[in-house]
């Protein structure tokens, strides 16, 4: 098995994604084992281990608007289920296009607490947690 770091943790990955266009790298993602972030714990009531964290999901600005960040997602939420895993994520809230992605796909939105990490100018962002359709 191979790591990924999400947030200063190590979590198992399962597997990640790229999508290209006309040849390029325009995005990726990735699936770990476990998302340890409480309000995703709290709402799912699932162990660590049963949720299917959707990471790193990343789209070039060049190559926005063209439906690859929704295949990107629907590919890892199908890849999560198949595992026998809880597909869930979290997004920083002022990530508004992001988070319209993820309602108009079916995601519910399943609380929110402050991030684990600070900052550059010293603020604590607020996360939201969402459980996928």
């Amino acid at each position: 098995p191979f790591h990924a770091e999400v947030d200063g943790r190590l979590h198992d990955a399962v597997a990640a994604w790229v999508a290209e266009h006309d040849g390029e790298v325009a995005g990726h993602v990735a699936l770990v084992r476990g998302l340890n972030v409480e309000c995703l714990l709290r709402a799912t009531g699932l162990p660590l281990g049963a949720l299917g964290g959707i990471v790193r999901l990343y789209v070039d600005p060049g190559f926005q608007r063209l439906g690859l960040a929704r295949a990107l997602l629907d590919t890892v939420t199908a890849a999560a289920v198949d595992h026998g895993l809880r597909p869930v994520l979290d997004v920083v809230d002022d990530s508004a296009p992001a988070i319209a992605l993820y309602e108009q796909a079916g995601w519910k939105l399943a609380g929110s607490q402050p991030a684990t990490w600070t900052d550059p100018d010293g603020s604590i962002p607020l996360i939201r947690c969402y459980i996928g359709p």
